[in-house]
Formats: structure tokens, sequence, C-alpha cells
């Protein structure tokens, strides 16, 4: 079951497929979210969450957030309409994670800070007529987990930049991590230790597992 702060867009609502021209002008600002649970590496932790809009301006901006087992902010497959309106603006968030977190859809989806791009599917992020612009910038995050990352950058052409990402999970934890081409990363801060600061990679790396494996998880 989802634990989360709030769910926007159509993903849940109709999860057999995307439905275009269902979503408007979306903004998520100034608000404290805090969900804290008994067993986070089971709960499905997510701050605010925005799945399949459609020509949507989507803007998360000045919210705190703490105790999020799986993705503070997470925003994933968001679509230009027809006209080729849509954009993402995530910053001026504080971010704390928990030291432990949900490892769906992988080991290393547990806690992260923010996930954005495309995800369902990945070569959406590599289209300009489908996918929105998306800019990272001004957030603060405190990334405890010993497998998380401060920021997941999955598309073509993001823009990640005076963010302050403090590691301190360990050795494994991560930064930024960005997995398309093209992106314009720079003027952040990173403190702390992990395996790196910025990595560039390609998404096939970023494995789900089957469908009948998440099924038989026990989630709370």
């Amino acid at each position: 079951m989802v634990h989360a702060g709030a769910i926007l867009g159509t993903r849940f609502f109709n999860p057999a497929k995307f439905l275009p021209g269902t979503t408007g002008h979306l903004f998520f600002a100034n608000n404290e979210v805090d969900i804290p649970c008994e067993k986070p590496e089971v709960t499905m932790g997510q701050g605010v969450f925005f799945l399949w809009t459609w020509g949507a301006y989507v803007e998360v901006n000045g919210n705190s957030f703490k105790n999020v087992s799986r993705n503070s902010i997470e925003s994933l497959d968001n679509y230009r309409d027809n006209e080729g309106r849509g954009q993402v603006f995530i910053r001026q968030n504080k971010i704390v994670t928990p030291t432990a977190g949900c490892p769906f859809p992988g080991p290393t989806s547990y806690p992260n800070g923010i996930v954005t791009g495309w995800f369902l599917d990945p070569a959406g992020g590599q289209d300009p007529v489908k996918y929105s612009k998306i800019v990272v910038m001004n957030n603060y995050i405190e990334a405890k987990g010993k497998l998380s990352a401060g920021i997941i950058s999955m598309a073509v052409g993001m823009t990640v930049v005076n963010n302050e990402i403090i590691l301190g999970g360990g050795s494994k934890s991560k930064a930024i991590v960005h997995t398309g081409s093209h992106g314009f990363v720079a003027d952040n801060k990173i403190r702390g230790s992990g395996a790196f600061g910025i990595g560039a990679m390609p998404y096939g790396d970023i494995q789900k597992p089957p469908v009948s494996e998440f099924m038989s998880q026990k989630w709370v």
C-alpha cells in the first residue's frame, strides 16, 4: 500500500493506460510532509508523487519532507500536450530522508530525495514531442540512507542547478545521478561522503523486478 503525502496525475486512478487531456496546472507549495512508519523497508512512502500528467505546469516549491521511506518528490512520465505545453519545476524544497526505506523497484530506490524524468516509458524521456521541460533548483537535501540518492534525473535536457546535498548514509550513497543526455548540472554544493557526487550513466542500469515479484511482497 502506498503511504503518501499527495498523489497527482492519472496513474493510480487508471493504471491500465495513460489518459491524455486530463490534467492542467498543478502546484504543491509550502507544505510540511512528515510520514513516519514502523516498517519503512516494506512501506511505499511517497511525499508528493506526479505521474502521467498532460500539458501540465507542475510546480513543487517551498515544501519540507522528512520520514518518507521511498522518494520525497517523484515526478515521472509527464507529457507535453498537443500544443507543446508542459513544464516541471522543483525548487526551494527541504528534504531529510530516513536511514531506511522501501527497495522498490530496485535496491537503488530507497530512500531518495528527488526522482524525476521518465520511468514507465523510458523512450519518452528522449522524445522532445513528449517530455516536459524539467528544472530542479535551489533544493536542500540530506540523503541519510546507505543507498540513498539526493537527486535522480532520468530524461534528456534536465537542468539541475544550485542544489545543496549532504550525503550521510555511507560509501554507497550518491548525490546526483543523471541517466539522460544533454543535461545541465551546475553550481550544486555537495558535502559528506559516498560513492560519488555526480554520476552520468545509462538508464538501462536501473532494472525493474517482474510484476509477480512485486505482488508477492507484503506492503503496509
